[in-house]
């Protein structure tokens, strides 16, 4: 009944930071580092994705990963020091964010609008 359904789920390419750790996916029995958790999260999105789209394929059911970019003012940065999201350009030297689409920098707005399709 799908006929043409479609599942997007959103990743990142954080994906590429940490591949899932599943004999310690909870960091129980290594140190803790924050982006490394976020690349597993992401890893595991578009493992999941994939996995649905092979299931899902013979009854019409479509499954796709998603990187909207990198959204500057989300509340991950609350995680990151200055000199961290400096680090990674995605704030000048007075703390504001900068925003270039064309570096994929971009306003939660413009990574929402990555993931419609009308």
């Amino acid at each position: 009944q799908a006929q043409g359904a479609r599942v997007v789920t959103l990743s990142a390419y954080a994906h590429s930071r940490s591949p899932v750790v599943f004999e310690d996916i909870h960091f129980e029995r290594r140190d803790y580092i924050p982006w490394s958790g976020y690349g597993q999260s992401k890893t595991a999105n578009i493992l999941f994705t994939v996995e649905l789209d092979k299931r899902g394929e013979a009854d019409g059911i479509r499954a796709f990963a998603l990187h909207p970019g990198s959204i500057v003012e989300t509340g991950l940065s609350r995680h990151l020091s200055e000199e961290q999201l400096r680090a990674f350009g995605v704030i000048d030297e007075e703390g504001k964010p900068i925003l270039d689409p064309s570096k994929n920098l971009k306003t939660v707005k413009q990574g929402a609008a990555t993931g419609v399709w009308r």
